[in-house]
């Protein structure tokens, strides 16, 4: 099919699994963010427009057809039927739809938020500060926000909440069995109201009380921490953005000076502006080292794999401001597309030791459309427009990121580590590590309650340690 559709070539490189997954927050909105679900309901984006693409008449147009119908109903099937008629569960079914019939993450997306997507960084919420995700005894905590009631509390990635009670009730409410559009607003509440949650973490569980309290989330934080008497900058960057974002990194780095080493978090970072992805890279590496390359994929959705033209990137010639302090690079699951390559970059140029866990795996970039013809709601209305791969992009190494993701030197998962690439100065490191004892969930619990912002946890402790091991 050679149609030639409208699309506006804005670069980003947005991470697709938190628009098709739809991360859901543990949180209320205060000022001007709001929440996935909000986004949607803005929209007209509903059963009817759902229904057509699922007719009958549609369906048994050919096999790909199909199994992109059986894609959309296999989500609603495991939704639960009081939350179908949402918005966000409709585009939840024309997503998986559309990925299934024309490519790897494309997808619907609310025209607001799409405009705010790299322009608003600060944001203030009201909750516990917590993303979930669907699990069989009750709900998984997939990211905790720095500074939030859930930070303080000493809440982590990966942690089941089992139930909630609150401070009002003598009675628990276990959530097994419910739906997480269920347990989300049992879990936001009202502010200052206070709720005690039983959470699993490994083999044991635990009982944290917290209470509700707004708080702000900002894309880029820095606090200065000791590895035995050096002093390190530990830098989060959250989220890629346009606007002020090489100002504020710069500002920390200038303003934070002396440092004896970095340690760059990009654990909760899922993507954003290209813009800011060369800014930051550029901080630390030399002028005009390679980035990335991307290949150009021909402008039409029904042919993915056609390459029309090969594009390299570099660091900018004048941002350069550091390249000799040691680094150490934080990643985990979450980490994903610019934050991928940013990491990659830092790993094949050798100047930094990555760590934590294996990335998502999103090397593309995506387009913007405004109409096409698989795509009939599209066409009719401009509250929502369509992302779509065109761009797929390689490692300074030529390896590619798609559905691999980032191998980090030394894997860290839990209180685990391991080797995970084999070059002979990650041995050394690795085997210094290895050496050294670790820190007893206990310790890291511990010190998390007492000094909140400096929280410690297993890759964080390793990574300090790293700075005594000589990197």
């Amino acid at each position: 099919m050679g149609f030639l559709f409208l699309a506006l070539k804005l670069k980003t490189m947005i991470h697709h699994w938190l628009l098709l997954v739809f991360f859901l927050t543990a949180c209320s909105t205060v000022g001007r963010y709001k929440t996935d679900e909000e986004y949607w309901r803005e929209t007209k984006l509903d059963h009817m427009a759902l229904n057509e693409i699922l007719a009958p008449s549609n369906c048994s147009r050919g096999m790909e057809y199909a199994k992109a119908c059986a894609a959309a109903e296999a989500v609603l099937a495991h939704t639960d039927s009081s939350v179908r008629q949402e918005n966000i569960t409709v585009a939840k079914a024309y997503n998986a739809y559309l990925e299934s019939l024309i490519g790897a993450h494309t997808m619907l997306v609310p025209r607001n938020k799409a405009k705010e997507k790299n322009t608003s960084p600060d944001k203030e919420l009201q909750g516990l500060g917590i993303d979930l995700l669907e699990h069989p005894d009750g709900v998984e905590i997939s990211l905790v926000r720095l500074n939030s009631v859930a930070y303080t509390a000493a809440l982590e990635a990966q942690d089941v909440i089992l139930a909630a009670k609150e401070e009002a009730s003598k009675d628990w409410l276990f959530f097994k069995g419910m739906t997480v559009f269920k347990i989300i607003p049992r879990l936001r509440g009202e502010k200052g109201t206070k709720v005690s949650l039983l959470v699993q973490r490994g083999k044991r569980q635990e009982t944290i009380q917290v209470e509700r309290k707004s708080f702000i989330v900002s894309p880029i934080e820095a606090v200065k921490r000791l590895s035995g008497n050096k002093n390190i900058l530990h830098l989060y960057v959250n989220a890629f953005y346009d606007g002020d974002f090489c100002h504020r990194v710069s500002s920390f780095l200038l303003k934070q000076k002396p440092y004896d080493g970095i340690i760059l978090d990009l654990r909760v970072n899922t993507g954003g502006s290209e813009k800011a992805l060369k800014c930051l890279s550029s901080f630390f590496l030399p002028p005009k080292t390679l980035l990335f390359q991307e290949s150009l994929l021909k402008e039409d959705l029904r042919r993915p794999d056609e390459i029309v033209s090969v594009r390299s990137e570099y660091t900018e010639e004048e941002s350069f401001l550091d390249s000799t302090t040691p680094m150490v690079v934080l990643v985990s699951r979450l980490t994903a597309s610019a934050s991928e390559y940013v990491a990659a970059a830092l790993q094949d140029h050798e100047r930094a030791i990555i760590i934590g866990e294996t990335t998502f795996g999103k090397g593309t970039s995506l387009t913007h459309a405004y109409s096409h013809p698989e795509v009939p709601y599209l066409n009719r209305h401009s509250d929502v427009e369509l992302l779509y791969v065109n761009e797929i992009g390689k490692r300074p190494s030529g390896e590619k990121i798609e559905t691999i993701g980032i191998t980090p030197d030394i894997k860290i998962e839990g209180v685990t580590i391991a080797l995970g690439n084999k070059k002979r100065r990650n041995e050394k490191l690795f085997r210094c590590l290895k050496s050294r004892r670790a820190w007893t969930l206990n310790e890291i619990r511990k010190q998390q309650r007492t000094n909140p912002l400096e929280k410690p946890t297993p890759v964080l402790s390793q990574a300090l340690t790293l700075f005594q091991c000589g990197i």
